[in-house]
């Protein structure tokens, strides 16, 4: 944030943006929470209160991916912004991308994730990709997928 960035913070948990925004608030001027069982009413609240802030303006967005999916518009997030990675090992040149049903249920999606990908081989990135699902069913199967890929790296 100190760099002019706004941060998108997704998670599939309901009760992580909340969390999260309570830990932020003294830090960050303007925390905005999008989750779900926030009602119509109250979700579109949200979505005004996010016109309404700046471009320039600081701010994290907490959010589940359901509410903040293809279609979302708000231009810190968009794609003329920073790309944005799930996790990123510099050193080792690994990007680990978590994809939930936004990622593959929207071509747009798709498409941008592909761009992503290629830059990121093009600049000698391994790219692994994990369903968010499988990270919740069988997380010591995704850990070990990724632990190899860096023993891997760092042995070439």
């Amino acid at each position: 944030m100190r760099e002019g960035r706004s941060p998108l913070v997704f998670t599939e948990r309901n009760d992580h943006p909340d969390a999260l925004a309570v830990r932020l608030s003294g830090v960050v001027r303007l925390g905005v929470v999008h989750r779900g069982g926030m009602g119509r009413k109250r979700s579109q609240s949200v979505s005004d209160r996010l016109a309404e802030i700046r471009a320039d303006e600081e701010r994290v967005l907490l959010a589940t991916g359901k509410y903040v999916g293809e279609g979302f518009d708000d231009p810190p997030f968009d794609e003329s912004s920073t790309m944005e990675f799930d996790l990123l090992c510099v050193d080792a040149r690994v990007a680990v991308e978590l994809d939930g049903a936004q990622h593959l249920a929207y071509p747009a999606a798709y498409r941008r994730d592909r761009r992503k990908d290629r830059f990121l081989r093009v600049n000698g990135y391994l790219v692994l990709r994990f369903l968010a699902e499988d990270v919740s069913k069988d997380l010591d199967s995704v850990l070990d997928a990724i632990y190899r890929a860096l023993v891997n790296r760092r042995q070439a």
